[in-house]
């Protein structure tokens, strides 16, 4: 079985960690009474802010919670 040394295992992991990162999302949730629906939360979302998506997040059991993502600058 090959082995590779310790040193070239870690530097082909960091180079391999390094190049799979995307760019990060920020997130917030816009309050509600527990239920929630897709569409008006998508449409909240865009509202409160621009380029971003919205969707219905369960929360607890038969809890909904409306959150938005959209790309951090």
């Amino acid at each position: 079985m090959f082995k590779l040394p310790c040193n070239l295992f870690c530097l082909i992991l960091l180079i391999s960690s390094v190049g799979v990162r995307g760019q990060e999302m920020c997130r917030d949730t816009i309050p509600g009474d527990g239920s929630c629906d897709d569409e008006a939360c998508n449409g909240q979302c865009i509202k409160s802010f621009p380029e971003s998506n919205g969707g219905c997040l369960q929360t607890n059991t038969d809890r909904y919670t409306c959150q938005c993502s959209w790309p951090c600058s």
